[in-house]
């Protein structure tokens, strides 16, 4: 059993082959265009994560205006209920929800002030 022996060239020139191989497939236009691609698909998620995050921070703050405008509703709605309850008082009637003046939440508005409230209210004041 003896050893084949190695010829230092032949096997120089296949390593300078695979070294050069391996070199054009890193300068391949083609793998920039992948590492370009990649680059702008990575690009384009971020752009969509601060899309989603903005749209969360935007909805809470519509949240917020939402509650707010909710309880200033209903603020001017228990301030005109309270005169409506005084003027009904002086005037010795009953005070009563049979007057232009309902219920916030019988109204079904879903969080908006009906026009002939405002107008209601406007008029009484």
């Amino acid at each position: 059993m003896g050893s084949q022996p190695v010829d230092l060239r032949e096997l120089q020139a296949s390593l300078e082959n695979a070294s050069a191989q391996i070199r054009a497939l890193t300068a391949n236009p083609i793998t920039e265009q992948n590492n370009a691609n990649f680059k702008t698909l990575s690009d384009i998620n971020n752009a969509l994560e601060n899309i989603e995050k903005h749209m969360k921070e935007t909805k809470d703050e519509l949240m917020g205006i939402r509650r707010a405008v909710t309880q200033f509703s209903k603020a001017i709605i228990a301030d005109a209920a309270r005169k409506h309850n005084d003027y009904a008082f002086k005037k010795n009637q009953k005070a009563s929800w049979t007057s232009p003046l309902v219920p916030f939440h019988s109204v079904g508005t879903n969080g908006m002030i009906p026009a002939f409230l405002i107008v209601w209210k406007m008029r009484s004041t």
